[in-house]
């Protein structure tokens, strides 16, 4: 189907076309003059310097300073090295600088601010701009930071010129001997040797191998690649135990870590945490012997020493260990290979029994406390009672026997009351000295008030669980109720079946299993598992036997009165 489009349509639309032209031309030709015109305008203004990662984001900078003035760079990435290695290495200068370690420089000309990072090259130059190559290969950061500041002042004594260590470069060390997978790691920014050798899989132990853990051995090559000598020996058993960074030292390019076999040892017995043989290693004294066996147990004023060496012969050699490890150097003696050092002490006991992992005698020092004490033992076992553990200590003149019981064992036992014998049965069972402690406060709920120093003779009982509460007295089915923590002493009497006709429903006590001590029911709290209940009774011929003494009480002071009367007439 054809359509016609009229001709004097067509002619409109062209018409308006070039109408719109004509009109819209010289106004796009203003506005490009117009953005040209801005342009050459920004370009006359001062450049105003980028944020970048060497900016800090500071909240303000010093007086006459604006946000886009000069602000000084952070000195090292420190996000690539922990805290200690930056104190240690970066912060002290001791950092080697090497090709690939990269600088940044800030070039201040005017109010123009030139911000660059450049790395020092492959021949341990860097090439610094308006100044030249400085060579820096080879210098620790303090060394640096001179040469650069020389080699400014020679040539633009009024260019502001800063330089600082940006990045540090990555290298390689090799990780050798007794380790599972030996061969060559890269270090990223500064490591420790105990890195490195988790990377190189840990140490051989025994079947695989016998690694050394205090004669490692952190060895430097020459630039011929040979080697130059051991400059440092890691002891990361001392460093596991006191964490002294000097004895798991920081690697630089260049370093070489050799693990060895495990070599020759020296031992220390008697009056010490932890008895036994200690790997040997150059430089050892006697604290660090002490400090390798956990330190003494006992009195050290009392504490005697001797030190056994065989070098041919046989010596005793006496030592002074108070002077010894107050850092006196001769009485600090440096130990050989094979010295055997006897420390005798009174050795001070703490004897834990019943349902933990491991009971028995455990040396203690001044510092041991309950709690460690229980995780040295291994912890408890699934059926230990905490509510029922107790601590015993020995306190003179705690064997005898407070004035109550004394006065109730000394009366005949037909005047004494049911609930009397009750309590005078479980008081007489009970052991002098025993600490309130609250074993449930102190594990369950890590209240530290709880967490006693131990003393020597202490004694730590841990009974098994009794799932019970004994019910007996004037109940009618006296029995061992299972523990229900929901229960009151109420629901414990119903299920011994209820109270008797002559009960005493106010006379109603309970005996507290972890002290003995015996409560009116109603002002106890809790009822715990193996505590016991005794309901009191009244007896069937009590109130004759009351009524008896009271009328022979009264025939009394009656004859007593006639007789006066008597013979005052």
């Amino acid at each position: 189907m054809n359509t016609h489009f009229p001709k004097t349509s067509l002619s409109r639309i062209l018409s308006v076309l070039l109408m719109l032209s004509l009109t819209l031309q010289p106004i796009v030709l203003y506005a490009q003059s117009n953005r040209q015109k801005d342009r050459e305008e920004e370009r006359k203004k001062p450049r105003k310097r980028s944020r970048s990662i060497f900016s800090p984001q500071q909240q303000g900078g010093r007086e006459g300073e604006t946000d886009t003035g000069p602000q000084r760079i952070p000195s090292v990435d420190v996000s690539s090295i922990s805290k200690a290695a930056y104190n240690a290495i970066i912060k002290t200068g001791k950092y080697v600088v090497g090709p690939g370690d990269i600088f940044a420089i800030v070039v201040e000309r005017g109010e123009e601010v030139e911000l660059l990072e450049i790395p020092v090259g492959v021949e341990g130059k860097l090439v610094i701009p308006h100044v030249g190559a400085v060579h820096l290969a080879g210098l620790n950061l303090s060394e640096v930071h001179i040469a650069i500041h020389s080699a400014i002042q020679n040539r633009f004594q009024h260019l502001a010129i800063e330089v600082t260590l940006s990045r540090l470069r990555p290298f390689t060390v090799n990780v050798i001997g007794e380790v599972f997978y030996p061969s060559a790691y890269p270090v990223n920014g500064i490591e420790q040797v105990s890195e490195m050798i988790y990377k190189a899989g840990g140490l051989l132990e025994e079947p695989e191998g016998r690694s050394s853990l205090r004669n490692i051995q952190v060895q430097h090559i020459g630039d011929d690649g040979r080697l130059v000598a051991t400059t440092q020996r890691a002891d990361l058993y001392l460093w596991n135990l006191t964490g002294e960074p000097a004895y798991n030292p920081f690697i630089m390019d260049g370093d070489q870590i050799l693990i060895p076999v495990r070599g020759d040892s020296i031992s220390v017995s008697g009056a010490i945490r932890r008895s036994g043989s200690y790997e040997y290693a150059p430089e050892d004294r006697i604290s660090d012997l002490i400090t390798m066996g956990g330190g003494l147990v006992g009195n050290l004023n009392t504490a005697k020493a001797e030190l056994l060496r065989l070098n041919g012969q046989k010596m005793r050699i006496p030592i002074d260990l108070r002077a010894a490890l107050a850092g006196n150097l001769e009485a600090n003696l440096k130990l050989q290979a094979g010295d055997k050092l006897n420390i005798e002490g009174k050795k001070a006991f703490v004897s834990l029994l019943g349902e933990v992992r491991h009971p028995g005698t455990y040396p203690i020092g001044s510092e041991l406390t309950l709690k460690e004490l229980i995780e040295q033992a291994g912890g408890f076992t699934d059926e230990a009672s905490l509510r029922q553990a107790t601590v015993v200590r020995h306190i003179e003149g705690a064997e005898e026997i407070d004035n109550e019981i004394d006065r109730r064992l000394n009366l005949p036992a037909v005047s004494l009351a049911d609930y009397e014998r009750a309590y005078l049965t479980m008081k007489t069972q009970q052991v002098q000295g025993r600490l309130p402690i609250d074993f449930v406060a102190l594990f369950e709920q890590n209240d530290p008030s709880q967490n006693i120093r131990l003393r020597d003779g202490d004694v730590v009982k841990v009974p098994q669980l009794v799932p019970f509460v004994n019910v007996s007295g004037y109940v009618i089915s006296p029995v061992e109720v299972p523990y229900n923590p929901g229960y009151t002493f109420l629901d414990y009497i119903e299920q011994a079946g209820g109270f008797k006709d002559r009960a005493k429903k106010n006379g109603v006590y309970v005996i507290k299993a972890r002290t003995g001590n015996l409560v009116l029911a109603h002002k106890v709290d809790r009822i715990d598992p193996g505590d016991g209940i005794f309901v009191q009774g009244n007896n069937p011929g009590e109130g004759y036997r009351r009524f008896r003494e009271t009328l022979g009480i009264v025939s009394q002071i009656a004859t007593l009165i006639f007789i006066i009367r008597s013979t005052t007439k």
